[in-house]
């Protein structure tokens, strides 16, 4: 039986599907700390830039 380790990602693309069920919240909840290897790039699409998905998208980067 062989075994699994796990792999980190050099480069993460993010485009979330924002919905009533999907959130900022959720968004931050999901592992990419475990997942980035050191170093990496993260790319997190946070819609035009109108309204708050900019800011957000900066609060859920620096939470990670």
């Amino acid at each position: 039986m062989t075994t699994l380790h796990p792999c980190k990602f050099d480069v993460i693309l993010l485009d979330p599907p924002f919905s009533s069920s999907f959130t900022w919240d959720r968004l931050q909840e999901l592992p990419i700390p475990q997942l980035a290897a050191d170093p990496s790039f993260i790319f997190l699409w946070v819609g035009s830039g109108a309204g708050d998905g900019l800011e957000k998208g900066r609060e859920v980067l620096a939470k990670w």
